[in-house]
């Protein structure tokens, strides 16, 4: 894991209109934000920015893949739970690791389109801000 964490920062929790939960927050290395994130609760609408660049983008992005596999791994855990309407599974569980399997290889890939992440970016802001909301 990296030594310098990317966190998220200043996190603004608020209910949509549809009471949905939504959020603004900074993505920050130490003292410096490296861009802004406002998800507007409709699932899936995350908006970045204030990046200077794209490859302050890309070293955002870069930390990710290097540090959030067991984030990730435990989110599509948590797919694999709702999409078979399951309340709980054992990590060693056939099925789940058939499930896993391909999603794994894609992250390890780096292959962004086919680990269901529309925005790599936006769903790291998203998971963490739900963590921090939901404990």
């Amino acid at each position: 894991m990296t030594a310098t964490a990317f966190k998220v920062s200043k996190l603004s929790m608020r209910l949509s209109k549809d009471g949905f939960v939504s959020y603004n927050c900074e993505i920050r290395k130490g003292r410096k934000t490296y861009a802004y994130v406002d998800q507007e609760g409709i699932g899936g609408s995350e908006h970045i920015y204030g990046h200077e660049s794209k490859h302050t983008l890309q070293e955002v992005e870069d930390w990710i893949w290097e540090n959030c596999k067991p984030m990730f791994v435990q989110y599509q855990t948590q797919v694999f739970l709702i999409q078979n309407n399951l309340q709980s599974v054992e990590n060693n569980d056939p099925k789940l690791l058939e499930f896993l399997k391909p999603l794994e290889k894609a992250w390890m890939n780096k292959e962004q389109d086919k680990v269901t992440c529309d925005h790599l970016v936006g769903w790291w802001a998203t998971t963490t801000a739900e963590n921090k909301y939901y404990k």
